[in-house]
């Protein structure tokens, strides 16, 4: 999830942040890689189901159930996914070069091993990991 995170820091994540409250948006989340066995992957919840998300081409933007159709009407969508209750909508903050729900789809919940809380390395890098910035309402 580079700019954000790079090869080689390490972080600190929490596997019970969930079993109180489900993901929301913005948070940033360990998750089991959904194509590639015994891979971990770090990444931006995006939208939790259910919900629509249009995947265009500066981003992705959340349509919740019941939207008007007029919130759809854009050149600009590449793609509509639908995202079902117990699923994630993931993304990274890097646009190219990155794999995340834009690729291989809505994520169960079930993959979501915790939430990112730390990075303690490298040294000039440490600190709270907070939520996406910008993705919550203030």
């Amino acid at each position: 999830m580079e700019p954000d995170f790079r090869p080689g820091d390490r972080i600190w994540f929490d596997r019970g942040s969930y079993r109180t409250r489900p993901p929301l948006v913005g948070d940033v989340v360990v998750l089991a890689d959904p194509d590639r066995s015994g891979r971990r992957l770090i990444k931006s919840v995006a939208a939790v189901g259910p919900c629509s998300v249009l995947v265009v081409r500066d981003g992705v933007r959340v349509v919740p159930p019941g939207a008007a159709s007029s919130e759809r009407a854009t050149d600009d969508i590449l793609e509509e996914v639908r995202v079902g209750a117990g699923e994630l909508f993931v993304t990274s903050r890097r646009p190219t070069g990155t794999r995340d729900s834009r690729t291989f789809g809505p994520v169960a919940l079930s993959l979501v091993e915790g939430e990112v809380w730390y990075r303690y390395a490298p040294l000039e890098r440490r600190g709270p990991v907070g939520p996406t910035p910008g993705s919550r309402p203030s």
